[in-house]
């Protein structure tokens, strides 16, 4: 929490957030509207439907890091 008792704002701050924001900037290196991780993708329903993209370098990650386009999801 910050702020005083008369005026409080909340804030998120932390390695995972910071990696979601690198992630959403990766929708525009590869036109896509949503992206998820590789620890992500192991948690969704598998009727989303993915496909992978490059491995893209990623400040803050020592390897090019891999994410999956969503492309829809079957009924």
């Amino acid at each position: 929490m910050l702020g005083s008792q008369a005026l409080l704002e909340f804030t998120v701050i932390g390695g995972t957030v910071n990696l979601a924001s690198r992630v959403e900037r990766l929708t525009r290196a590869h036109g896509e509207g949503s992206l998820v991780t590789d620890a992500v993708r192991g948690k969704l329903d598998p009727r989303f439907r993915l496909v992978a993209m490059p491995p893209t370098a990623v400040r803050g990650v020592a390897e090019p890091m891999p994410t999956h386009a969503l492309r829809g999801f079957e009924q």
